[in-house]
């Protein structure tokens, strides 16, 4: 078994971990990736509202950042899961070890860039994953254009995130059916306010099952039988973020949903040289954000190695 010391450990491959290891690595300061290989965009096809990026896919955009970081002579990777998170008796070093691996990674400074699971694959949907990114999307910031006008539909059973959704989503689609509890549609229907823009509703049965060519989406099935033709779904999943045991354990503080809370100047966690930046941290989840917050991850965190040195030397 070998010991290894880093500046920072990224823990995260994606965009977010990727931005902030290019910004450790370009601060000369020594960094590793550990890299699922398991970003919750794997399943899209398409990309959008990242510039010079349009309509590639999540997972090439990917590839061409790891092959440009490798480069860097202070950066290197771990494809591999962490298991554990421990802070030394010296409160200053962390302490990592992945599942596969037998090295120990020791470390002054993390970042957690481990983004959200979305459960697809254990939702109660049958075929939800096949089409899961590429015509079932979370919102219409990212895709609505390319469906703009089509007959959609919209699948939540949270009240709050209903009555946020309603209004996004209708901004492309006029054509519009909403799914969900009664509870939960009475609560953003009030004075008939669907009924008036001719938004449909459907409580009586939840859905069961996506039916579809490929990876496009065609109809929904419900519980009960029915069948309502889409060509667009907007779903919000249970989504967790990863790791989250790890994290809290750690003493890592969550926000009232479950999301990572941090400094917003500086992505910094409520634990002392821990930092965190995309999917986790916030709901507003597109690469633009997750390259911004990783990149404001490193930069802070290489700045404190700057004083620290500066102080030392």
């Amino acid at each position: 078994m070998k010991a290894f010391q880093y500046d920072a450990i990224v823990i995260g491959g994606s965009t977010s971990g990727l931005s902030a290891t290019l910004a450790i690595a370009r601060a000369l300061s020594s960094v590793v990736c550990i890299d699922t290989g398991k970003p919750c965009n794997r399943y899209a096809k398409e990309s959008h509202n990242f510039l010079t990026h349009d309509n590639e896919s999540p997972l090439s955009i990917k590839r061409t950042a790891r092959e440009q970081i490798e480069k860097y002579p202070t950066a290197s990777f771990i494809d591999d899961e962490v298991v554990s998170i421990i802070k030394q008796d010296d409160e200053e070093t962390f302490t990592v070890q992945t599942k596969m691996g037998t090295d120990v990674l020791n470390a002054k400074n993390i970042i957690i860039a481990t983004g959200m699971n979305d459960n697809i694959e254990s939702s109660n949907i049958k075929n939800l994953a096949q089409f899961w990114g590429n015509s079932i999307f979370t919102c219409g910031y990212c895709h609505g254009f390319e469906y703009a006008g089509k007959k959609a539909g919209l699948y939540v059973n949270n009240e709050m995130f209903l009555k946020l959704m309603v209004p996004i989503v209708y901004n492309w689609n006029k054509n519009l059916t909403v799914f969900g509890s009664k509870t939960a549609i009475d609560h953003i229907n009030e004075d008939d306010e669907l009924k008036k823009r001719g938004i449909k509703t459907v409580s009586h049965s939840p859905i069961a099952e996506i039916v579809g060519d490929e990876t496009q989406i065609k109809s929904v099935i419900l519980l009960n039988g029915d069948k309502i033709d889409l060509d667009v779904l907007y779903y919000v999943p249970n989504s967790v973020i990863n790791m989250k045991n790890l994290v809290t354990k750690l003493g890592v503080e969550l926000d009232g949903m479950g999301f990572i809370k941090v400094d917003k100047q500086s992505q910094m966690t409520n634990i002392s040289g821990v930092y965190a930046a995309g999917d986790c941290t916030t709901m507003m989840r597109s690469l633009a954000i997750a390259t911004h917050t990783g990149q404001l991850a490193g930069a802070s965190l290489t700045h404190k190695l700057f004083i620290q040195n500066w102080a030392s030397s």
